[in-house]
Order: structure tokens, then C-alpha cells, then sequence
């Protein structure tokens, strides 16, 4: 007898692979943190700043609108409390010149999409798969690397959110003035880490159920070889 993919397989599959994108989106986007600048003509147009995991969007020095972006591998990249910042700062830094939280963060973070991608080959090969073997560990085994895919971007996301909190991003927007917040390519990452969670205690659902009826269809009991 072939297996035949489950109903709740296939809906955490499809919810895993929302949240793999949606990783994979905040991952990317230098979107983590909104900041706003006050310093000579940028207080004048009110601009603001966007930070993430691998670079900052600061407001074109030449223009009132449009945005010109720097990334971590730049020469030169740089950073003000800890965040990536704009080109023209007068703190430069290389890569190697980051906090230790930055870095940690962002290693995190590629931890966890390989994760995240070795569940999705792993799941994409048992939905193709119509042998009669039935493979009935590969549920459980997409559950635990999606467990794990999950809970490490977790941490990176709070690492930099907490860390950023430490360095003051947000102080001066909390006593009512100008200053950082969180903006929507964390939440985004969050949304992900979520959905990969919820995916993932699917699959180890769904992997308990497999080898239930898989070891109930093979007992001698039954009459079944």
C-alpha cells in the first residue's frame, strides 16, 4: 500500500512555506528600523532612516525624496548605535568593525534559513514521493529542522530588537521625541517565525499520526504484512 499525503501535511506545508518567505523577506530587506534624522537640511524635510540586518535606506542628500542605501559589505558602511547608517556619517566601519550582537544576529538568522531550507527540500521530497516504502520519519524529521528554523530566527530577532533597545535607538522616541521604532520587515520576520512554529508542531502532528497507521498496517495482528 503507497502513502498518500495527509490533509494536515498538506496545509502545514503550505503554511511552512508562507513563512519561509516571509523569513526570507525580512531576512533581506533593510526594513527592521525606522529612525528619524534631524541633522542640518534632514530636519528641515522631517526624513527618515530604515535599518535592517544588512544595511540602511537614509534620504538622498541631494534630493528632498528618494533614499540612497548602503549595505555591510560597502567600503564605506557604517554604523551609530550599533545600526547601519547613513553613507555620509563620520564613523566608518567594516564589516569586522560591528557589535558582536550585530554579527550574532545576523549569523543567527543565516542559521536558520538553512534550517528552514533543508525542511523545505526534505518536505517537497516526501509531498513528490509516492514510493511504497512509507517513509513515515520524514514528518517528524521536516518538523524538528522547521522547529529549529523557527526558534533561531527568533532569537536573531530578538537580539537585534533587545540590543537595539539597550543602545538607545528608541529612548528619545519614548520620552516624546524624534528617535527609532521597529518597522515593518520585523514584524514581518516575526509573522515567519510564527508561521514556521505553527508549521512545524503541524508536521510532528502529522509525523505521529504516519507512524501510528503505518506501524497499525504492518502488525502481524491484523493479518497484514
Amino acid at each position: 500500500m503507497c502513502r498518500q499525503t495527509s490533509v494536515l501535511n498538506k496545509i502545514a506545508f503550505v503554511i511552512f512555506v508562507l513563512g519561509c518567505l516571509a523569513a526570507a523577506l525580512s531576512f533581506a530587506a533593510p526594513f527592521w528600523i525606522r529612525t528619524s534624522y534631524s541633522v542640518g537640511f534632514l530636519k528641515q524635510w522631517g526624513s527618515e532612516a530604515y535599518h535592517g540586518l544588512w544595511g540602511a535606506c537614509c534620504p538622498d542628500d541631494k534630493q528632498t525624496v528618494g533614499f540612497t542605501c548602503t549595505w555591510v559589505w560597502y567600503d564605506y558602511y557604517s554604523f551609530q548605535k550599533g545600526l547601519p547608517s547613513c553613507a555620509w556619517s563620520n564613523t566608518y566601519a567594516t564589516i569586522s568593525d560591528l557589535p558582536a550582537w550585530f554579527k550574532a544576529s545576523q549569523i543567527i538568522f543565516c542559521f536558520a534559513l538553512g534550517f528552514l531550507f533543508i525542511s523545505l527540500l526534505l518536505q517537497s521530497v516526501y509531498n513528490c514521493c509516492r514510493c511504497c516504502s512509507n517513509p513515515t520519519c520524514f514528518p517528524t524529521t521536516v518538523g524538528a529542522t522547521a522547529f529549529a528554523g523557527a526558534i533561531l530566527v527568533g532569537l536573531s530577532l530578538g537580539l537585534y530588537g533587545g540590543f537595539s533597545y539597550k543602545e538607545g535607538v528608541f529612548d528619545t522616541v519614548l520620552s516624546g521625541g524624534q528617535g527609532g521604532r521597529l518597522d515593518w520587515a520585523f514584524y514581518v520576520g516575526i509573522a515567519g517565525a510564527a508561521a514556521c512554529f505553527v508549521a512545524a508542531v503541524m508536521f510532528f502532528v502529522d509525523g505521529c499520526f504516519q507512524t501510528k497507521h503505518y506501524r497499525g498496517y504492518k502488525s502481524p495482528a491484523l493479518g497484514t504484512q
